[in-house]
């Protein structure tokens, strides 16, 4: 076939150019259709990203315990995570006790991650303490549990449920994930920061030394009611004691003149029968 036929009017018919177009007509059918299939699949792809489980671990300061830290697991996606696993590398060792002779801690997150997790929801967290410092009133610590400050943590979790369908041939089931994560207990240990007498902290301190201040405020007055209801009571019962004495003087008094009464009257029967 001459190519250059193609450049010349004459030779394009009005059947040539009907052709023509049809087969130009398929071409961008088919363009379109492959660029939507496209799309599709990249929305299709984006759905899944966007509805998966993404599973993150951690280290956390305990908000009112200087110190500590508790190593959290967390889904921080929009997916259930399935068979989610936990392992540590260096492995968690196998004592029951701390450097202080404590009961440790370690053996609790052993036990929790030995076997696979069947779900964690969306927003769910498992927490354990990891870090028990040796020294929470300043200074230098080191942590009492015999781990690493350094150590992996690597999550594999999923698959979620098969999304594949007989008319779409790039649904695929959504993973399984695996991520690994480098945490360091030092990262925290050297946090800097500055407080006011206005922070919601600095205040809650101060209510506290007041309420203590007015508890034993409160003691001392409570001691004292004691000592004022316990010298009431004293009075009260020697004023009783003396009111009772009194009865009885009355009461001795009244005898006494009752006897006198009585012996005037028998000396002056004598002296009528005398006379």
């Amino acid at each position: 076939m001459d190519w250059t036929a193609l450049f010349d009017l004459t030779w394009w018919t009005t059947a040539r150019l009907g052709a023509a177009a049809s087969v130009a007509t398929a071409v961008i059918a088919l363009a379109a259709a492959f660029a939507a299939l496209s799309q599709l699949h990249l929305a299709v792809r984006a759905s899944e990203e966007r509805s998966r489980p993404i599973v993150t671990a951690g280290l956390r300061r305990l908000p009112h315990n200087k110190g500590y830290l508790n190593l959290v697991i967390r889904n921080e996606g929009a997916g259930l995570a399935r068979d989610l696993n936990v392992t540590f590398n260096p492995a968690l060792h196998q004592k029951e006790t701390t450097t202080e002779g404590d009961p440790s801690v370690i053996p609790y997150i052993r036990r929790r991650y030995a076997q696979p997790i069947a779900l964690l929801a969306p927003g769910e967290e498992l927490n354990n303490l990891y870090y028990l410092p040796t020294n929470t009133h300043g200074g230098p610590h080191k942590n009492q549990e015999d781990v690493p400050n350094r150590f992996n943590v690597s999550v594999s979790y999923g698959p979620n449920l098969s999304r594949r369908t007989w008319w779409w041939p790039w649904s695929r089931p959504a993973g399984p994930y695996t991520d690994t994560f480098t945490l360091d207990t030092s990262l925290h240990m050297m946090e800097t920061k500055v407080s006011s007498s206005t922070a919601p902290e600095a205040q809650l301190a101060e209510a506290v030394r007041t309420l203590k201040r007015l508890q034993e405020s409160t003691s001392y007055v409570a001691g004292s009611l004691t000592d004022i209801a316990e010298l009431g009571i004293r009075y009260r019962s020697r004023r009783a004691d003396r009111e009772r004495a009194e009865m009885r003087k009355r009461q001795l008094r009244a005898r006494v003149e009752k006897h006198n009464n009585l012996a005037d009257r028998v000396l002056a029967r004598r002296k009528n029968k005398a006379g």
